[in-house]
């Protein structure tokens, strides 16, 4: 089971062993609900390209938080989704920067991390050259150009990008995000040879989670609430 570092849905625990955060919390339900027993060691963190082609390739495969664009549909088995995410581009307030419409993305200079749900969407419905945008290949990496201004934007998530502002030392006030490109649930994919009968079994078990008790909230909404808080980034509109 792969997991990219996207805090606070997955991401390495504080000594770094095993893998934490809301599509854990997750999955340990949905899998023990199935019948499925649960290894955290075999949840592992790995370069997103890595980890989407493993996930690809090789029967018995499992990775979470991804996008469903028209490309990925094909390749994988999905279950989800676990949430819906805002995804957009990220500025510093300082820099002033207003996007009215698509039409002003390519104006400025992007990182973006290679092979992502956001790079695809740079390139195939706003028109962006790959060769134009700064592909990179972390997160950390993304703010730390955002923040020496070697980029304009980065592309990101309004309930993550805090997380990596705060690690990195920086006021996640001092950030915006100035333009949202899309709303984004987010989904378990498995390796597309799965036994259907799993993948139904665990897809039934995360709408079972979600269903509103008579009182109280799902056990899946009580997940989002202790990982999630309040904590999104500013959407500034133009």
């Amino acid at each position: 089971m792969y997991a990219g570092d996207l805090p606070p849905f997955h991401y390495a625990g504080e000594d770094s062993k095993q893998v934490e955060g809301v599509s854990i919390d997750i999955l340990k339900i949905i899998m023990r609900t199935s019948g499925i027993k649960f290894h955290p060691e075999l949840v592992r963190m790995a370069p997103w390209a890595r980890a989407i082609k493993e996930t690809e390739l090789r029967p018995d495969h499992m990775l979470l938080g991804v996008a469903k664009t028209e490309e990925r549909a094909p390749l994988f088995k999905w279950i989800g989704p676990l949430c819906t995410v805002r995804m957009g581009l990220v500025a510093k307030k300082s820099r002033h920067i207003r996007i009215h419409s698509a039409d002003d993305i390519p104006k400025y200079s992007i990182g973006v991390i290679n092979n992502s749900a956001p790079a695809s969407l740079l390139h195939e419905s706003v028109g962006i050259p790959m060769d134009r945008l700064a592909l990179l290949t972390e997160n950390l990496q993304q703010f730390r150009m955002l923040e020496a201004e070697r980029v304009d934007l980065i592309t990101h998530v309004d309930t993550v990008a805090p997380y990596f502002m705060r690690r990195l030392g920086y006021n996640p006030d001092d950030y915006e995000m100035v333009f949202v490109m899309k709303e984004l649930p987010l989904y378990i994919v498995v390796n597309r040879f799965t036994d259907d009968a799993v993948v139904e079994a665990l897809q039934h078990a995360l709408d079972d989670m979600k269903q509103h008790p008579p009182r109280g909230v799902s056990q899946y909404d009580a997940i989002l609430r202790v990982h999630l808080g309040g904590q999104a980034l500013e959407v500034t509109a133009p």
